[in-house]
């Protein structure tokens, strides 16, 4: 099924609530839907500026009684790697590779984001 403005409003009420309750409200954040996404959001985080680009894959692989829990968790994971993004920012002027740090904080935002769903 394909996302509609209406889920992307859905997903941007969502991700304003997780925002809120994580205390990113200094944050100005811009959504699109895209085609192709892998798998199924991305956010691209300007940490300098405090700009966020919020995508998402306008074909969740899921069916209709499933897009608002799907919704859910992808707005409290990109939130997680909002989260994380001062963090981020920091740990990459460090000496690590690429690869280890990507693999790290995909780790750490799908925990945040499993024991998030359960808590809010």
């Amino acid at each position: 099924m394909e996302i509609t403005n209406d889920h992307l409003k859905i997903f941007e009420d969502y991700f304003v609530a997780y925002l809120k309750k994580f205390g990113l409200t200094d944050w100005d954040i811009a959504y699109k839907v895209c085609d192709d996404i892998d798998p199924q959001g991305q956010i691209s985080i300007y940490s300098d500026c405090r700009n966020a680009l919020v995508e998402i894959n306008k074909t969740l692989g899921c069916n209709e009684s499933q897009i608002n829990d799907r919704l859910r968790f992808l707005a409290c994971h990109e939130a997680c790697h909002l989260m994380l993004s001062d963090i981020i920012h920091i740990a990459l002027s460090k000496s690590i590779t690429r690869t280890a740090f990507d693999m790290t904080k995909e780790s750490i935002a799908m925990r945040l984001t499993n024991l998030l769903m359960e808590v809010i």
